[in-house]
């Protein structure tokens, strides 16, 4: 009898070791998710499961970002973020077949159909282009169990980001030139010397170069745009919260950045064709899903149309570190498209920050009018580049003939975006990695004055300035 009791917790030692096992497979996660939603099931004692249950989605991103910007007023002013509770962004490995990716969602809506509540996954929309994953609703069960999915690379919860309008009136200075003179920030990248020419002529004008700049919005009215100013074709905002804007700016900073990109006057690339993906709000405030979902959406309808045009992603914003932004960006990248980044201006280490510390994006710290870089940029090794970044003057949203000097690494990026256009246009046989190596070599070494910056930082901080051929 002792023997036979022996074998039988032997037995049952056995198959527990075996069940806490991780699944090797997708058959064996996709069983193991069945058996849980069994275990439910025979229960009455299982609570609902924790975490928020989102029923009403675009009224909670609303509420989110309600919340963020709140935060950000009781706040020094610099820019915003906080979790979003219940949202998250599943990426499988690179490697994940798109049967395995849709098998996955089907799995989770099933057990979320078959639990009454007890596992929830809803508002899943997949993932196919830049990454293989998801964003969804989420409850705390079902990220368990996705943690124990064979295939997966991150989960991270979903993000609202708030930019901040703050003017950084230590390193801001006003611009001088009149409506006729060439800005000094364009005077400046066009040549090696301090000493301004008051010319900018580049080799290219960024013609049949397709620049996406994802923030606010455009407004596509604005005659320094000369009618290539569009809508991507999807606005972040509009599906997060129900707004109907269709890429239109309500901020300014959106149509600001396009300016320095290609306005006729304000412009880097003065042929680039500029479009407004929306992924913030009125109020400068978005989600990192909505971030990923629009470069979801520009990368898959460009392979589907078949577009031969060279494009360009501007993106002045970013969060702390994230693995799924820069995961991102990096695959962006793999898929032909330029991706530039505001370095941010927390003033730290740039490498700290996404996108702009994804390995293969051009992140971008800002310069004076005097080559000193300003106290608010983020530097240090993840840097690629400087750019003018301080009282910078380009197009605003409020009329068709307005304009306005704005300061922040948000205005030096749009440089390198439109310096990208303007070599596309030279030569449309460039690879993304190749332009990069094209901007670094050209670039003007060792003009940066780095004396106000962290020394910790300046080390490892590369001193190069934007120089457009």
């Amino acid at each position: 009898m002792t023997r036979f009791l022996l074998c039988v917790c032997l037995l049952v030692c056995v198959h527990s070791v075996i069940s806490s096992q991780r699944p090797s497979n997708q058959k064996e996660w996709s069983e193991m998710v069945r058996n849980k939603v069994r275990e439910i099931r025979v229960s009455r004692s299982v609570p609902d499961d924790t975490g928020i249950p989102v029923v009403d989605i675009q009224e909670h991103y609303s509420n989110a970002f309600r919340a963020v910007n709140n935060k950000a007023r009781i706040q020094i002013p610099t820019d915003e973020e906080m979790d979003i509770e219940g949202q998250y962004i599943v990426l499988l490995q690179s490697d994940t077949s798109q049967a395995h990716l849709y098998d996955t969602i089907n799995i989770l809506q099933n057990a979320d159909a078959q639990s009454s509540g007890k596992l929830v996954a809803r508002h899943i929309k997949p993932i196919r282009t830049i990454a293989k994953g998801f964003t969804a609703t989420l409850g705390n069960r079902v990220v368990g169990l996705l943690k124990e999915h064979p295939s997966l690379f991150t989960i991270e919860q979903d993000k609202a980001l708030k930019r901040s309008s703050h003017r950084y009136t230590t390193d801001f200075a006003v611009s001088f030139e009149s409506d006729d003179e060439i800005p000094w920030n364009l005077d400046r990248i066009d040549q090696h010397t301090k000493i301004l020419d008051g010319e900018y002529s580049p080799e290219g004008t960024g013609q049949g170069v397709d620049v996406y700049i994802l923030d606010t919005g455009i407004r596509y009215t604005h005659e320094d745009f000369e009618g290539r100013a569009y809508y991507a074709g999807y606005d972040a905002i509009d599906e997060l919260v129900g707004t109907q804007n269709r890429g239109n700016d309500c901020n300014g900073h959106g149509t600001h950045c396009a300016g320095t990109i290609g306005g006729r006057k304000y412009g880097v690339a003065k042929e680039a064709n500029l479009y407004a993906a929306r992924v913030l709000d009125c109020t400068g405030t978005g989600a990192v899903s909505g971030i990923i979902r629009t470069m979801e959406y520009i990368v898959d309808k460009r392979e589907r149309e078949q577009h031969t045009s060279k494009a360009v992603f501007s993106m002045s914003l970013g969060v702390t570190k994230s693995v799924v932004f820069n995961e991102a960006a990096n695959n962006t990248v793999l898929q032909g498209i330029v991706v530039v980044s505001a370095s941010g201006n927390q003033g730290q280490d740039s490498c700290e920050y996404s996108p702009g510390s994804a390995e293969l994006a051009i992140s971008v710290a800002a310069s004076n009018r005097e080559d000193n870089s300003v106290t608010f940029s983020n530097i240090g090794e993840c840097i690629d580049i400087f750019a003018p970044g301080v009282a910078i003057k380009s197009a605003l949203n409020t009329c068709d003939t307005c304009a306005e000097s704005k300061t922040g690494t948000s205005m030096a990026a749009p440089h390198v975006a439109g310096y990208a256009a303007v070599m596309f246009s030279i030569d449309p046989s460039l690879t993304p990695e190749q332009l990069r190596r094209m901007l670094v070599d050209q670039s003007t070494k060792d003009s940066i004055s780095l004396a106000r910056m962290a020394s910790v930082l300046t080390q490892n901080t590369p001193n190069r300035l934007l120089y457009v051929p």
